[in-house]
């Protein structure tokens, strides 16, 4: 009877055991099925951000506004008649910048569509050949700002090899 139930005690310690060692490989796959629906809903809300700026009508018309003063230089002249076109715009890279910061973007996505994007704007309304514009503050944009310095230094660091 002893023999019987040392058999026991060792069927059940090795199924316990086994089950552990399942219940394990169950999270981690459980695991790497979440973090694969985070990074791919991560991946969707980074495309959507670039999406909207080449597609938003709301911001393709703001956008557009800004050129066409920009080509005529009546930006250049005075801007104040487009301070709701120039906070629009900056407002969005804000955010964008905003979603980097708290990790809701693919840095990498977002840097590729928007890096030269990002620096010309910020050149354009905060650079040393910006039009006065007294109702605009950098400090208002301060992460767009810091994003840009960053992507600029980036820029200028030699590439990895291979």
């Amino acid at each position: 009877m002893g023999c019987i139930n040392t058999i026991a005690a060792v069927v059940t310690a090795l199924s316990t055991l086994a089950l552990a060692i399942v219940t394990c490989l169950l999270a981690g796959f459980a695991w790497l099925q979440v973090r694969s629906a985070r990074d791919e809903a991560k991946r969707s809300r980074t495309l959507a951000t670039c999406e909207k700026y080449d597609l938003d009508p709301f911001l393709d018309k703001n956008l557009r506004t800004l050129r066409d003063a920009h080509d005529d230089d009546s930006f250049r002249r005075d801007p104040t008649p487009y301070r709701s076109e120039v906070l629009t715009v900056l407002n969005y890279f804000e955010s964008i910048a905003i979603g980097v910061q708290r990790d809701l973007y693919d840095v990498a996505i977002i840097r590729d569509h928007f890096s030269q994007i990002f620096q010309d704007h910020f050149l354009e309304y905060f650079g040393p050949n910006a039009p006065k514009m007294d109702w605009l503050t950098l400090e208002d944009f301060e992460l767009f700002r810091r994003l840009c310095e960053d992507w600029s230094r980036e820029d200028h660091v030699a590439p990895k090899p291979k």
